[in-house]
Parts: structure tokens; C-alpha cells; sequence
């Protein structure tokens, strides 16, 4: 099970307890207090080690509310502004593909681009076209192959 973390609420209080003048706490009396109000149990030498590291910090103006500084409210709404969604009225232009051109090394002895380089140049209607065109003329060849046997 997982040890429960003091608060930064609780750490204030500890050390509130620990600087307050009219009464003395020793640690081992702010733990019991701790578990007391917060539901925490910690050990008087963690009380201790959150003390000292936190002893400097100013416990009166825990209640008060800090107004913010000019600079820190500009700061907030220019970040808000940079953090709202833009909403344009047409959506952004899709990038259009550019066709690939070969290098010379890929061209045949022809110089022109291999079948598969054509293929994958085509846009789809093309493609379609194109295997529509190939079926046609492998039923002519077949057609054709089928006549000569019928001949011989």
C-alpha cells in the first residue's frame, strides 16, 4: 500500500504549530495533531525533516489571497489567447502529392519509366482505366491463342 504524502496544507500547519510562540510543540505533539486533523500518520522524525525544510516559509499570509501583479495577468491572458482554438471559416488545403519523377537510372533502355513507376504514379480513375485496358487486351490474346489452336 502506498505511504500517504503530507499536503502542502499539512506542512504549513506543521510549521505554524512548530513557530507559534504562546505554546510550545515538541514533534512527536504535532504528529498526533497531524493525524488528528488531516487523517495522516507521520512520525515525529518526518515532522522534523518537514520543518526544517520548510521553516522559512511566511504561515500568516496562508489565509490571504495574493492579488496577482499586472504583468502576471497579462502574461495568463496572452497565454489563453495563444491556447484557444482558432476556428477558421475553410478548412486548411489538403497538400496535393506531387508526381515522383525518376532519375536517369531508373528510366529504361528507352529512356522512358519502367511499367511499375507508371502505376504508381496514377491516380485511382487512371489505375482503373488502366487494369481495364490490360483485362481487355489478355481476353484478346486469348481469344487470338484459342482461334490459332481451333485452326490446327
Amino acid at each position: 500500500m502506498a505511504k500517504k504524502l503530507l499536503s502542502k496544507s499539512a506542512i504549513k500547519f506543521i510549521v505554524a504549530l512548530r513557530n507559534d510562540e504562546t505554546q510550545c510543540y515538541s514533534f512527536s505533539d504535532i504528529s498526533k495533531l497531524v493525524v488528528d486533523k488531516f487523517g495522516v500518520e507521520v512520525s515525529w522524525q518526518t515532522i522534523a525533516y518537514h520543518y526544517k525544510r520548510n521553516k522559512d516559509i511566511d504561515t500568516s499570509s496562508l489565509s490571504q489571497v495574493k492579488p496577482k501583479s499586472k504583468l502576471a495577468e497579462l502574461f495568463e491572458q496572452r497565454k489563453a489567447e495563444k491556447s484557444a482554438s482558432q476556428i477558421t471559416s475553410q478548412p486548411a488545403p489538403k497538400p496535393i502529392q506531387k508526381p515522383y519523377r525518376p532519375s536517369n537510372s531508373l528510366l529504361d533502355e528507352n529512356g522512358e519509366e519502367p511499367e511499375w513507376m507508371k502505376i504508381a504514379n496514377m491516380s485511382v480513375p487512371e489505375f482503373k482505366e488502366y487494369k481495364a485496358k490490360k483485362a481487355a487486351e489478355k481476353a484478346a490474346k486469348k481469344a487470338e491463342e484459342a482461334n490459332q489452336k481451333l485452326e490446327n
